[in-house]
């Protein structure tokens, strides 16, 4: 399953890259660029560039509450999904089809289907934009999840970790929360983060936002490494 799946990604990365490279033969791509590279454009480019790297500790200082929170959010996502929870199984159970299924339903389809949901609800349950020491504090919060859900069924696991929430219930609970709530506060960070800063500057917030992301899940991945070898 484990060389199933690393096919599927390398497919799947190796498929980016030949649609890159194809779009930079269309004649729509090659439009832009020209007009990217005129003079104008590039004077118009280079200004930006250079309000940029004036005010970028600027921008960070004014958004390091959303970046933060951010941050936390995907170390304790990434964290546990999916290295961890994979290994959660179903309690003793005679219902074979139930033990095969558990792990794509209970683990995948729920997180997935979550995750969705979470930013759906972002669209229509708005969170307050002058309440960031709340949102940082929900991000820091979240952060319990991680042992409680290391407490679920593990297999295998090591003898010192014991198993409190053994039922299905608790954990595609705690998988739905880890889920929605991953889905709202990563949609509420990037949306009202740029929101802080002057309209021409909010692009590169974005771009900040994006960065600081991408750091969160490196370190998640970094995190789920440590629980692993630690605790299975």
């Amino acid at each position: 399953m484990q060389v199933e799946n690393f096919v599927f990604a390398l497919f799947i990365l190796v498929a980016s890259i030949v649609v890159f490279l194809n779009i930079q033969t269309r004649n729509f791509f090659k439009f832009y660029i020209s007009r990217a590279s005129s003079p104008s454009s590039s004077l118009r480019v280079s200004d930006e560039l250079f309000h940029v790297k004036v005010r970028i500790t600027l921008l960070i200082r004014k958004t390091w509450r959303f970046c933060l929170a951010l941050m936390l959010i995907y170390i304790a996502t990434f964290g546990v999904f999916p290295g961890v929870l994979v290994h959660v199984k179903a309690s003793a159970t005679d219902n074979a089809l139930w033990n095969e299924l558990f792990t794509p339903v209970a683990c995948f389809l729920v997180y997935n289907g979550g995750d969705l949901l979470g930013r759906m609800l972002c669209s229509h349950f708005g969170f307050p934009a002058k309440r960031e020491q709340l949102f940082l504090g929900l991000s820091i919060v979240r952060l319990l999840l991680t042992p409680l859900l290391l407490l679920c069924n593990i297999v295998p696991r090591v003898s010192y970790l014991p198993v409190i929430f053994r039922g299905a219930s608790f954990f595609g609970s705690m998988n739905a929360f880890l889920a929605i709530s991953n889905g709202y506060l990563t949609s509420v960070a990037v949306v009202y983060a740029p929101k802080k800063i002057d309209c021409f500057l909010q692009e590169r917030v974005g771009t900040i936002m994006v960065a600081v992301l991408a750091s969160g899940m490196s370190l998640g991945s970094v995190v789920s490494l440590i629980i692993v070898k630690m605790f299975f």
